[in-house]
């Protein structure tokens, strides 16, 4: 029938298909990214301040580049997870920020790449949504 879900299907759902990152078209809110007015730095010093809650040791930051580079350890499956966020301004002046968490070796990853992303950004938005500047600017989050 159209419209069904096979099982085949449910079960690659559910074993994860080894990665997860934003895209602005993806069927998932969790997974478009956010786009904050709020000051890139902010931003900025929020997204790696939120790496350990969500598994991930820091590689490398680059603020110029707006790149953070982590990686995430798991022991079941066992494999490393690598992790990839930019934090940028858009053609607006807003901050945007993306992110990818890939498993490096691994075909499946038992949905943990997916919850780290969604975990990440409601972290982030909880974050953001709390930062004492919010109340003297009048600043608020948008996503998109």
């Amino acid at each position: 029938m159209r419209g069904e879900v096979s099982l085949g299907q449910r079960v690659r759902k559910a074993l994860g298909d080894g990665g997860a990152e934003t895209r602005p078209d993806a069927a998932d809110p969790r997974f478009r990214g956010r786009t904050y007015a709020i000051p890139f730095e902010d931003v900025w010093q929020a997204s790696i301040a939120l790496l350990d809650k969500v598994g991930c040791s820091l590689r490398l930051a680059n603020d110029r580049d707006g790149i953070i580079i982590a990686e995430a350890s798991a022991i079941f499956p066992r494999r490393i997870d690598d992790v990839t966020i930019s934090v940028v301004l858009d053609r607006d002046a807003q901050t945007r920020v993306d992110m990818r968490s890939i498993a490096r070796d691994a075909k499946s990853d038992l949905g943990a790449n997916a919850r780290r992303v969604a975990r990440f950004f409601e972290l982030l938005d909880r974050r953001l949504a709390e930062q004492p500047w919010r109340a003297r600017t009048g600043s608020t989050i948008g996503n998109s």
